[in-house]
């Protein structure tokens, strides 16, 4: 084959799919909403910016996939079984559920011994306490429906590296390594599929800010310091290859 097409990339087929995105309005939700339109699915994207949501749609409308953008706050209990609930009514039975939304820490404190309680809780309840509704959610509809399926989050390498202004952002993404590793047992019998994601810096609009305040402060461990982007999420390693 020669031309653009030669180098178009194709994973997979997810023909007949339906797949929900959480925090899917941009960044890396957006990249792989768009990776899976590209493959075929159906996609729901949950976002809290309405103008976000609005523009998101727009770029899956245009890959030509069937689409919704839904207002979804994940820290909500009941905003999130009734976002679930709308996306089954309007686009089917979901198959996947790509848990992404989240918020960083914003490093207001100059130490951990001074970060509040408030700061404490704001990061977990969307982080940790909304990837457990949402995924409890998905669980639910997936065990019932009795056709499998597949749960992804987004963790971070700081559940793993020393992270000393965002220790709650690093502890509700160290939480997530342990959930899927106890989900990926306890639903393997329904032939649901759980993984997280350990991405590094991605440069997206939600670590920018964060970037910009340590950009002096940094100290890159690896030998290559270039952050990934979001289009990159939309490519991941080829069936068993790893990673790094």
């Amino acid at each position: 084959m020669k031309g653009p097409s030669a180098m178009a990339y194709q994973a997979f087929d997810l023909t007949g799919k339906t797949a929900i995105v959480t925090g899917g309005n941009s960044g890396i939700g957006l990249g792989m909403a768009e990776a899976m339109a590209h493959a075929g699915a159906a996609v729901c994207i949950w976002g809290t910016n309405e103008d976000k949501n609005v523009h998101a749609l727009a770029r899956l409308h245009a890959i030509g996939a069937k689409a919704l953008a839904l207002r979804c706050d994940v820290s909500d209990e009941v905003a999130v079984d009734h976002a679930f609930a709308e996306t089954v009514s309007t686009l089917g039975g979901v198959d996947a559920c790509f848990v992404n939304a989240g918020v960083s820490g914003r490093g207001a404190a100059a130490s951990f011994a001074e970060m509040t309680t408030q700061e404490w809780h704001r990061v977990l309840a969307v982080n940790l306490d909304g990837a457990f509704f949402t995924l409890r959610a998905a669980a639910r509809h997936m065990i019932g429906r009795g056709e499998g399926g597949s749960l992804a989050v987004t963790a971070s390498l700081a559940a793993l590296e020393g992270s000393p202004l965002s220790a709650h952002y690093a502890a509700s993404k160290g939480a997530m390594l342990s959930v899927m590793r106890a989900l990926a047992v306890g639903l393997a019998r329904h032939k649901i599929r759980c993984n997280a994601i350990v991405p590094g810096w991605i440069e997206t609009p939600m670590t920018e800010k964060a970037r910009r305040r340590l950009r002096h402060l940094l100290v890159h461990p690896h030998p290559d310091p270039l952050p990934g982007r979001e289009k990159e999420s939309k490519h991941p390693l080829p069936s068993g290859e790893r990673g790094g």
